[in-house]
């Protein structure tokens, strides 16, 4: 039984996210964006295909310290499943 794990929250790549998020982000736009993930996780359970491509896109966004920091936490997460 695989348990829901929480990606890596202390990472400094996620502090410069939440930093940028705080700065330039409306409570709105923020909302906008909460609505948004939720849409596409329930998009993504019926169609393998959209979780697919959304996972493409935001692996290659991603800079060369966040690609190295998701190896780790994808590493340690196949590691207790196992």
């Amino acid at each position: 039984m695989s348990t829901q794990h929480e990606p890596p929250f202390d990472t400094p790549a996620y502090n410069n996210y939440l930093e940028t998020m705080n700065q330039t982000q409306t409570k709105e736009e923020l909302n906008q964006r909460q609505l948004l993930c939720k849409d596409l996780e329930v998009l993504c359970t019926q169609d393998s295909t959209i979780l697919e491509e959304v996972i493409d896109e935001y692996v290659y966004l991603l800079n060369a310290q966040r690609i190295e920091e998701m190896q780790e936490f994808v590493n340690k997460e196949m590691e207790s499943d196992y």
